[in-house]
Formats: structure tokens, sequence, C-alpha cells
């Protein structure tokens, strides 16, 4: 079997996500003079324009998920004009912004077959690994009780990239076998100790949401299919989880997350510079004008509003007060789109390996929205490079996996005494291809079309005739 090819593209791809998902110039501070960004987005551009066409996606604006980001960073571009920080606003949306919309348009318009699928998770799992690790080691050798590993990354960012990619590397970890499953485990640990050892509140609510989905879900098992409910192998390890949890966090740890049971003395509750008070502000910006302030003006807008100059804590109302109601909308809609490719991808019929892929990372990456929504009510995150990365995955996931396949299906017949077969126009008849959608083989005798489809089928067929 002829391996699949990779685009060219991957590889600043690759890079770019070590960059913005993974921080590596920060953690390894040599490279940060560097500007690896710019180097990975100027060969990522040539890697486009002269790599092969056929080899990727190169019609990603055709889908959904691809045309409501491009509106939504039309309306953040537009933002601009009005916006009460304008210059703050232009720097950051020919910055941070644009890289992100970058990220997302090199991985839908790469990942087209099982291959690039895997390398890209596998890079998603390094840049975890790398903040996972570092954050752990951070924490052996510093005082304080909460850990941060990157000036871009507080404990509370740092906390939802961990929780957001956790259930990927979880889901991984159920479809494969051997050494990758021992390394995924460890991985899968220190993500865990890393996640606690933030002190990040938002963080612990987001693990027990992403860790109630993986519990509850059906995970993939490595021959292709769906693992019962509550297998065995489940139920070991999130025992090894809690017990790893509870021997490796520090009481510190314990005594910062209890502080949720008495919220009446919580300063977030209490204080004017408090996130509820912030919140209100908020609120009452985005009703005196719902066109939005301009992106990334709340500080601005929070000040003019009487309060300190604060970031928003809430990806929602950063979202409203800065982009408007049209933003929001915009927002809803892109999210909703990628829940939904979870779910089509969730109802095909299971792959035998090593083609299985597709469904270990949807269910992952349904979690991960899921522990950016909890872990991002209490953060400014609408613009985060990890969501960018994962949004770009999942158009890529689509391509890959619900495209319509580019060969007219032939039509089946039914003879007594035989199996259907396919004829073609003027040909003898010929045996009907077993391969669906983009040549993967299904796993037979599971979740297959049901008979009433195929009988159907079968009578439109007789109809034509």
């Amino acid at each position: 079997m002829d391996r699949e090819p990779l685009h060219p593209a991957v590889w600043p791809g690759a890079l770019l996500i070590l960059i913005g998902v993974g921080r590596l110039p920060e953690l390894v501070p040599f490279l940060a003079s560097m500007h690896l960004g710019k180097i990975a987005v100027i060969w990522a551009a040539a890697a486009i324009a002269l790599g092969p066409r056929e080899v990727g996606n190169p019609r990603v604006f055709d889908q959904r998920l691809a045309k409501l980001l491009a509106v939504w960073f039309v309306f953040a571009a537009v933002s601009v004009l009005w916006s009460v920080w304008r210059s703050y606003s232009l720097g950051f949306l020919l910055g941070g912004l644009l890289i992100n919309m970058i990220l997302f348009f090199i991985i839908a318009r790469t990942l087209a077959n099982t291959r690039t699928l895997r390398f890209y998770v596998a890079v998603l799992l390094i840049a975890t690994g790398l903040l996972s690790v570092n954050a752990v080691l951070a924490a052996a050798s510093a005082e304080t009780t909460r850990i941060s590993v990157s000036a871009a990354y507080d404990p509370n960012d740092l906390a939802m990239v961990l929780v957001m990619l956790l259930p990927l590397a979880v889901a991984v970890l159920f479809a494969i076998n051997g050494v990758g499953r021992v390394v995924l485990l460890l991985l899968c640990g220190s993500m865990l100790v890393g996640i606690l050892l933030t002190g990040s509140r938002g963080g612990f609510l987001g693990l027990i949401v992403v860790g109630g989905y993986l519990f509850f879900a059906r995970l993939p098992r490595s021959d292709g299919g769906l693992g019962a409910r509550f297998s065995p192998g489940k139920l070991a390890a999130a025992a090894l989880g809690v017990t790893v949890l509870l021997v490796s966090v520090p009481a510190t740890v314990w005594d910062r997350i209890g502080t949720m049971g008495a919220l009446e003395a919580d300063y977030n509750l209490t204080e004017s510079s408090g996130r509820v008070a912030i919140w209100g502000r908020g609120l009452d910006a985005m009703a005196a004008r719902p066109w939005g302030y301009g992106i990334k003006a709340f500080e601005a807008v929070e000040g003019r509003q009487g309060g300190r100059y604060k970031a928003a804590h809430n990806l929602w109302i950063e979202l409203g007060v800065e982009l408007g109601v049209q933003g929001w909308v915009v927002m809803i809609l892109i999210l909703a789109t990628a829940f939904g490719i979870a779910r089509q991808v969730r109802l095909q019929p299971p792959r035998a390996p090593p083609d299985h892929w597709a469904l270990p990372v949807a269910l992952g990456l349904r979690g991960a929205l899921l522990g950016y929504l909890v872990t991002g009510f209490f953060l400014s995150a609408a613009y985060a490079g990890v969501l960018f990365a994962v949004l770009g995955v999942f158009a890529g996931l689509q391509s890959l996996v619900l495209a319509p396949s580019s060969r007219a299906e032939p039509h089946i017949e039914d003879e007594p005494g035989s199996r259907a077969i396919a004829r073609t126009k003027g040909g003898p008849r010929q045996p009907r291809p077993q391969a669906p959608v983009g040549g993967w083989r299904p796993i037979s005798g599971r979740r297959g079309r049901s008979s009433a489809t195929a009988t159907a089928r079968q009578s439109r067929v007789r109809h034509e005739k």
C-alpha cells in the first residue's frame, strides 16, 4: 500500500502549533530572537503556492466552518474602524489574530488524509506535553502555589489549554496499542497534575466537565469500533487518574480549590474589580453600543465604565463588547458547526485500522470544545490560539470524512440468487465497489447501511429502468 502524501506546508503548520499553542520560544529562550512565527508564515505561504495542488484540501472555503470563520474575521477587521483603541486593535488584528487565522487555514488546507491527521494530532500532543511537563518541573522548584510556564500563559490560560487537549490525549490513548499507549498514559498524568498545579478554579471546573464527558462517553477501541460506556479499562484509568491527583497535588492547591465553597467572601463577587462587577459593566457597555467597540478594546471600555482597565475574564462578554452582537452570533454558529462535524463523524460507519483515526480525534476535539466553553467562561479566551488549531482540525476532518466522493456512485440492482452488482454504462456488470467515502475500509457487520435504506435504493433503480 502506497504511503499517503504529506503536503509540504504541514511542517510550517506544525511549527506554528508549537509556537502558538506550546509557546516554544518562551520555553526555549534562545529561540525567542529567531522570529520563528514570521519564518513559519512565509514558509507556509511558499509551500502552499508552490506545492502540489492535488495534495490536501484546496477548496477550504467551500466548507461552512471556514466560511463562518472568514465572516467572523471580517467583522473583527471592520471593527477597527470604530474602535475606541484603534492602534491597539489594528496591531492585534495584524498580529495575533491574523496568525491564528493563518494557522487555521494551513491545517484545514493540508489535512486531507489519515497520515496528515495523525501528524497534526501528534504535534498538538507534543505541544501539550511541553506545557504540562514544564508545569510539573516548575512546581518542583518554585515557591509559589500557582504555576505558569510562560509570559503569554498565566495559570488560568495554562489550565485552559491543558483541559482542552486532555480529552484528545485520552481518546487517542484508547485508540492505540503498544508503546504509544504507555507514552500517552504518562502524558495524561502530567496534564492532570499540571491542571491542578495552576490553582485555577475555572480550570478545575473544566476538568470536572471533561472528566465527566470522558467517563460517560463511549471511547474508541484500537480495532476502530467503540468500547463499552463503562469498560474495565476506562474504570481502571479513572481510578488511576484520581489516585495520581490525590498523591501528587499538594494540600495548598486543594485548599484553594476548596474556596469555591465559600463564595460569599470571594473578591470576584464582592469587589468592584472582581469578575461579577466587570461582567456587569461589560453588559452595560454592550447595551449602550451593540455593534461593538473594536477588537481587543475591552480594557479601554472597562476603564471608561469606571473600572480599573481589567480584562473581561469571560469570552462571551469579551466578544460582545468588542465585536458586538454580530461577532457573538457568528462565534456561536462556528462552535455549533464544529460540534455538528464531531457528531457526523461519530455517526459514520467505523473504519478498520489504520484508517480509524477520525473517530477518536472527533470525540477528543468535542471534549476540547466543552473544556473551552467551561474554562473560557472565566477567561478572556475569544482569540486563543489553541481554539483556532482545534477548529482547523475540525475543518480537515470534514474534508477527510464527510466530503462527498468525486466519483459517481454506481446504481445498485438486486438479482435473485446473486449479490448486488453495479452496471457501468455500455459495459459488462462489475462487482459493487466496497470502499466508502474517501476510500476507507469499513468494519464489516457494524453500523452499516440499514436494510430499509438499501431496499429504497434498489426500488429507485428499478423505477429508473
